[in-house]
C-alpha cells in the first residue's frame, strides 16, 4: 500500500510535518474506505505530529476528523472533547488573525 510506504519513508525522515502529511493521505484514505479503528488511529497520530511540529492549523483540522472518527466508533465522550478542542483552537487562531470569532 502506497500510504504505508510513504509513512514508513516520512518516519525515516524524523520530521514531524513530514510524518503527519504522511499521516493525513492514510486519514483519508481510512474514511473513504470505511475504516474506522484505522482512520481513528491514523487521525490519532497525525494529531500527534502536528502537536509536535507546532502547527496549530493542521491539528485543529484534524482534532475534528478525530471527533469524527471517534463518532463513527461510538465513542460520543472523546469525540465531544476532541471537537470542542477543535473549535477552541479555531476560535483562537482566528482571535490572533484579528479575525470576528
Amino acid at each position: 500500500e502506497y500510504a504505508d510506504q510513504a509513512l514508513a519513508e516520512a518516519r525515516q525522515s524524523g520530521d514531524p510535518r513530514t510524518i503527519a502529511a504522511a499521516l493525513e493521505t492514510g486519514i483519508r484514505f481510512h474514511y473513504h474506505a470505511q475504516r474506522w479503528p484505522e482512520f481513528h488511529a491514523a487521525a490519532l497520530a497525525a494529531a500527534s505530529a502536528h502537536r509536535a511540529a507546532g502547527d496549530r492549523s493542521a491539528l485543529a483540522d484534524t482534532l475534528g476528523l478525530l471527533g469524527m472518527a471517534e463518532t463513527r466508533l461510538g465513542r460520543h465522550e472523546q469525540a465531544i472533547a476532541h471537537l470542542e478542542e477543535a473549535i477552541a483552537l479555531a476560535d483562537q487562531l482566528a482571535a490572533e488573525a484579528g479575525k470576528p470569532v
